[in-house]
């Protein structure tokens, strides 16, 4: 059986930066940070990972979709990010 999951569970680092406070540090005017459209970003706290956040995320999407983790015989990242509020490395390992 193939099934495709999409979409069903985001996982972020729990470091919130405001983009208005990178804006101010690097002398960008408000012009500027109005442009990017981001108005937040999420940065790895010290005890998380990119692969622990992608584990935790798939687990939740599979337990949703009713399907078994002893059926998965394979994982596929595709490089998709539909908004700037969550932007994550699009191939990071899974």
């Amino acid at each position: 059986m193939d099934v495709d999951i999409i979409g069903l569970d985001v996982r972020t680092g729990s470091r919130v930066i405001e983009t208005k406070a990178i804006a101010e540090r690097f002398g960008k005017s408000e012009r500027s940070l109005n442009r990017c459209g981001t108005t937040i970003l999420h940065r790895l706290g010290d005890n998380e990972c990119l692969e622990q956040l992608a584990s935790d995320s798939a687990t939740t999407a599979l337990q949703n979709s009713g399907v078994s983790i002893e059926s998965i015989g394979g994982i596929y990242a595709s490089c998709c990010c539909p908004t700037t509020q969550y932007l994550m490395p699009g191939l990071a390992r899974i």
